[in-house]
């Protein structure tokens, strides 16, 4: 029955968007659209469309009068024909639209991209004033790898070489970690126990002042956060 609610969902969110039916109106309070459907029919989903089942829960609950409510925008596309299309329908259901170009209309939004730079040139203006000729370099990243740490790593990796510093990155022994070390991201519980009297310079994207305080450690702990 629960995956039989959801697919009925996704039949009303088809219907309500690729079909342009204008009687959904207000009545509609989310949008789950991150593109427009490949088949110009819409007689099927396309694999682009957002079919997570806790996005379908979500709106079964807010027609259910179970929320309070809650507004989500669609993100692109990008193309100018496939923006002016989805346009129609953010402008029917009264929702935001967020795209990366600049607008005047009431619902799009102009999304800038995201700058990790600072933090880059920040920490190796640290690095430059603590006369550190070289670094052990810890980060917390996900599993897959892909988000914001790693990729400001592999930032400060190659900036750090072109400025002739030696980077030694850390591959989970902390027995082999210098006494100058530049950790990107939170650091997990116990971490500041192993490394004994070393400089440790904490890069972080914010909210992490209140628990680096916490920390009883012998080591020099050092915060650099981006406070945009």
């Amino acid at each position: 029955m629960g995956k039989l609610r959801v697919l009925l969902v996704m039949g009303v969110i088809c219907a309500c968007t690729c079909g342009g039916r204008t009687e959904c109106g207000n009545q509609a309070q989310i949008s789950l659209l991150t593109s427009i459907h490949d088949d110009p029919s819409c007689r099927k989903l396309s694999a682009r469309g957002v079919l997570l089942y806790e996005a379908a829960k979500l709106l079964a609950e807010i027609h259910n009068n179970k929320t309070s409510g809650y507004d989500i925008g669609i993100i692109g596309p990008d193309t100018a024909t496939n923006a002016e299309a989805v346009h129609k329908i953010t402008s029917v259901l009264k929702v935001p639209h967020i795209v990366r170009r600049e607008s005047n209309s009431p619902y799009l939004h102009h999304l800038v991209k995201e700058s990790d730079s600072y933090l880059v040139q920040g920490t190796l203006k640290i690095v430059e004033e603590l006369k550190w000729k070289s670094f052990s370099l810890v980060v917390n990243a996900d599993e897959d790898g892909e988000d914001d740490a790693q990729n400001i790593a592999k930032k400060l990796t190659m900036a750090a070489i072109q400025k002739g510093l030696c980077v030694l990155i850390d591959d989970g022994d902390q027995d082999d970690l210098t006494s100058h070390i530049v950790h990107i991201g939170a650091p997990e519980d116990g971490f500041f126990s192993k490394p004994v009297n070393a400089t440790v310079l904490v890069v972080s994207e914010g909210r992490l002042e209140e628990h680096l305080k916490h920390v009883n450690s012998t080591n020099t702990i050092l915060l650099l956060e981006d406070s945009r």
